[in-house]
């Protein structure tokens, strides 16, 4: 414990900051300048709707998530899609205008044709049991996670223990996190995609632990205006370029393993 029951989040070599632990995080006052600050993951908002995906109805396993997701009330709540094992299909977007939401994946791959196939917003989180949680297109000529609406900010988005993989280096993003602000990517694998990881325009104050891009064209990319992220660990391996971090200020980089080959 902290002074005022506050908790240290990240302490860079020259600043300490803190966060009140147990609010509301959209009513929460930062004030940002030099300083990478970090949300408190492991404080989000308690949930007391739970549902299990596989209690509804649906031709796929996305249908059921979907129809599990409209079924939770207006504070949001965990959708629980441990129940599916195996081998399961994703035919269309999983979305919907609602904040603090939370799936839960066990060792399950999920085949897409959706693009993309979660559109995320606010304090929505994706948590898998490692890299046998797997999210496989058949080379998507888009995303596989991105926002739901490109023009607007969303916060406190998690995802962590699970893997992407899009068939082919031609094509497809696999995380699209574009204007996404104080969110935590840890643990996740990401291979057979043109893009793995874009970061892009006010993503700001975001934490990326061991996020390994492979078998890619363009690993990771932290692009103009997104500034004021960490990469923690993890590997960019792509073909031609592994990181790119261009037009952005105060991007910390720290054991990243990267290398690169070839020509596009």
């Amino acid at each position: 414990n902290t002074p005022n029951n506050r908790r240290l989040i990240y302490k860079p070599s020259r600043y300490i900051n803190w966060i009140q632990s147990g609010l509301d995080r959209d009513s929460l006052a930062l004030t940002f300048d030099t300083t990478l600050l970090f949300s408190d993951f492991d404080k989000r908002p308690r949930k007391d709707s739970v549902l299990i995906a596989c209690d509804f109805t649906g031709v796929d396993a996305g249908q059921k998530i979907q129809n599990a997701l409209n079924s939770l009330p207006s504070t949001g709540g965990i959708i629980d899609c441990k129940c599916f094992t195996g081998t399961q299909t994703v035919s269309s977007t999983i979305t919907r205008n609602l904040v603090n939401v939370t799936f839960q994946f066990g060792q399950t791959t999920y085949n897409t044709t959706a693009k993309p196939t979660f559109a995320y917003r606010t304090g929505w989180g994706f948590e898998g049991v490692g890299e046998g949680s797997k999210f496989k297109g058949d080379s998507l000529n888009g995303a596989i996670f991105q926002p739901a609406d490109t023009l607007t900010r969303f916060y406190y988005v998690v995802m962590k223990d699970f893997s992407v993989d899009n068939a082919t280096e031609d094509s497809g993003i696999g995380i699209d996190w574009q204007n996404t602000t104080s969110g935590n990517i840890k643990n996740v694998w990401i291979t057979n995609v043109r893009t793995g990881l874009k970061v892009s325009d006010t993503s700001y104050y975001n934490l990326f632990e061991d996020v390994w891009a492979t078998y890619t064209k363009y690993a990771i990319q932290n692009l103009a205006i997104a500034n004021q992220n960490k990469y923690d660990g993890g590997r960019a391996n792509g073909n031609p370029i592994g990181m790119t971090i261009d037009g952005v200020t105060q991007v910390s980089v720290d054991g990243m393993a990267s290398e690169f080959s070839g020509s596009d």
